[in-house]
């Protein structure tokens, strides 16, 4: 399955391609018609003095229906 990892604002580390090249083991397993699996994290600061946060978008495209899922946290390894 051909993989894009982008980051907007924030650097992709090797800890996090680690995390993502597992976890697409687990969606191959679930989703054989998968072709491309697109990631991207984005990370925002805020001015009121809030915890920045980091969001995970995923999208899986295949034959069928597009898959997508998206989480905020304030560590995207979660």
């Amino acid at each position: 399955m051909e993989t894009s990892i982008v980051g907007v604002g924030v650097g992709i580390t090797d800890r996090f391609r680690t995390v993502v090249e597992e976890k697409i083991a687990k969606i191959e397993t679930f989703a054989a018609r998968a072709q491309r699996l697109d990631v991207k994290v984005t990370h925002r600061v805020y001015r009121n003095g809030q915890v920045p946060e980091e969001t995970v978008e995923l999208t899986l495209i295949g034959k069928g229906p597009v898959v997508r899922a998206e989480a905020t946290d304030g560590d995207k390894c979660v």
